[in-house]
């Protein structure tokens, strides 16, 4: 009878800390906030002892506007259990040590993102009491671009622009970008509204912030609010890298598209009359002294001045590759791989660069953005030879002109790239041994750009090999249809799945069943409706082939491939 007693009162004791009263945790967190540290203690004491059922009114202590109260609470809240009832045993496992140390916790985020446990890392977003982690916890899910889509995207759906949350706001945006960029660009501006006051963990995700509203209004060639954008972004950053790199875009705006309004002053605001003056600046100084317009073709000689750092025309470089004006960037990189030997130390004393420069990183970073920029214009010979003269100036092996590094210590990305170049231009070319040379090499790798696989899989099946063929095509095959099951209702991965089994001549009848599904979820979707083509083409069924192209043509009327794939689609049913 004892121990059943006893049981009795043990159970109710667990009740009521369980379920506590309201107002006795109010005031327990409230006197965290007492002049009287022995009122202190005693008030955590008291709030630590009925644990995770004072959780949320400690949570919301955490955002009080009492600063000091505010931070009591969030010491407090590391010291509760992380962990609900109803979590996974996993997850349970990862939270049990989470507010022991900044280490514990990053660990503990990792180990959650690696077991997929998107409701637990969420309420971690709202919960964490230190802002540094909540910016961790969002890079951890947005590098993690295979995390399953459909719940988090889901819940993130929920998030607005009156979210004071800038992590999570930021991570909304980032997923919002594909499916509903106007929702996105609102997401955008909201984080540079929150990040006010930019502190160290989040200066990079503003800055992309920025570029997500900047490359917008490129876009819609309204160069004022680019400015305006591009000001803001340098100002935010002063003191640091991404200043330099922000203050270099808008001197790139001037030297490339102007002078615009305001050039004079930027020079004055941004602190370019110190350190690596160009011509441009000097001109624009001397004019601004006679109170006269700054005259074009004083910015045009900041093009070719002597007197910029590698590293300032390489982030121009980027900004104008971004923007898509390909001339200038292409201008600014050739002339950066055009000077490829190192300064002297006088050089760079003159020039305002500290000597510890990495010039041949920059150079090979030049020669990475030129294979793009060439690439994308359909010179795959340049592009390879970039990717080659980059492998060298990354510390590998140097290899004859026109032939890849055999000893590459690289991903197969990187390498597959090169080698997929070369066999594109020997194929142009007609070189059949050379093609083979690089097919030999490609057939071993396992490319992440599907781009690749689609075009070197018929290649392996006409040169013989289908053994190869299927063993490359597989790994591919494998890791997008991993990702279809991990989102049974997502048209996007469908449709890259369709695409892939489509072109290479694999799997056509699930090809023609993912592109279907694909359709039937965005139904005008140019993308998918041109997958669908190709996958109901490659099955005979050529009269719903060009239907399909059509009305995607109707959403992308100038979409060149698209226009190319109708009249194939056309001249095969001619015939």
């Amino acid at each position: 009878m004892f121990l059943v007693l006893l049981s009795t009162l043990c159970w109710s004791a667990a009740v009521l800390r369980a379920a506590p009263d309201d107002g006795n945790v109010r005031q327990l967190i409230a006197a965290l906030a007492d002049p009287d540290p022995r009122e202190r203690e005693k008030a955590e004491k008291g709030i630590l002892a009925l644990g995770a059922a004072a959780r949320e009114a400690v949570v919301e202590a955490t955002k009080s506007d009492d600063p000091e109260l505010a931070t009591r609470a969030r010491g407090v809240l590391l010291q509760l259990p992380w962990s609900l009832p109803t979590d996974s045993p996993v997850a349970k496992q990862a939270l049990a040590r989470y507010g022991k140390s900044p280490q514990e916790r990053g660990q503990a985020v990792k180990n959650l993102v690696q077991a997929h446990e998107v409701s637990v890392l969420l309420r971690l977003l709202e919960e964490e009491p230190e802002t540094e982690m909540r910016w961790a916890i969002t890079r951890e899910l947005d590098d993690r671009k295979d995390f399953p889509d459909l719940e988090l995207d889901r819940r993130l759906k929920d998030v607005t622009e009156t979210s004071t949350n800038g992590p999570l706001v930021y991570l909304a945006a980032k997923r919002a970008e594909g499916p509903d960029r106007p929702r996105a660009l609102k997401l955008y501006q909201r984080v540079i509204e929150l990040e006010s006051v930019v502190s160290a963990p989040a200066q990079g995700e503003v800055f992309d912030a920025f570029d997500e509203l900047i490359r917008e209004a490129m876009r819609d060639a309204d160069r004022a609010a680019a400015m305006a954008l591009l000001r803001d972004q340098a100002a935010r950053m002063t003191g640091n890298d991404l200043g330099r790199i922000a203050a270099t875009r808008v001197m790139a705006m001037h030297v490339y598209l102007g002078p615009l309004p305001g050039f004079a002053r930027d020079v004055r605001a941004l602190g370019l009359t110190t350190g690596p003056v160009t011509l441009a600046h000097r001109f624009a100084s001397f004019y601004d002294g006679l109170g006269l317009p700054v005259p074009p073709f004083s910015v045009a000689l900041g093009r070719t001045s002597t007197s910029v750092p590698l590293e300032t025309r390489y982030w121009a470089g980027v900004f104008l590759f971004q923007q898509r004006m390909l001339e200038a960037a292409e201008m600014e990189l050739n002339y950066i791989v055009a000077k490829r030997a190192k300064p002297t130390p006088q050089e760079e004393l003159e020039r305002g660069a500290p000597t510890f420069y990495d010039y041949e990183g920059i150079t090979a970073r030049a020669h990475g953005l030129l294979s793009r920029l060439v690439g994308e214009r359909g010179d795959d010979l340049a592009a390879a030879e970039h990717l080659r003269l980059e492998a060298e100036l990354s510390g590998e092996k140097p290899a004859p002109r026109g032939r890849a590094p055999n000893n590459l210590a690289r991903n197969d990305n990187d390498f597959a790239e090169m080698h997929w170049r070369y066999l594109r231009a020997a194929r142009t070319a007609g070189d059949l041994k050379k093609l083979r040379e690089h097919l030999d090499v490609l057939k071993n790798l396992s490319p992440a750009n599907t781009d690749i696989v689609i075009d070197v899989v018929p290649l392996l099946k006409e040169a013989g090999q289908p053994e190869a063929a299927r063993a490359m095509f597989d790994k591919t095959y494998k890791q997008i249809r991993d990702i279809v099951d991990a989102n049974p209702g997502e048209p996007e991965p469908m449709n890259n799945l369709a695409w892939l089994c489509s072109r290479s001549g694999e799997r056509l009848p699930e090809a023609l069943e993912m592109a279907t599904k694909a359709i039937t979820l965005d139904p005008d979707n140019a993308a998918y409706l041109d997958t669908a083509a190709e996958a109901n083409f490659r099955v005979g069924n050529i009269d719903e082939a060009i239907r399909l192209e059509t009305k995607g043509l109707q959403g992308r009327p100038n979409d060149k491939f698209m226009r190319e794939q109708l009249e194939r689609f056309k001249a095969a049913k001619n015939k």
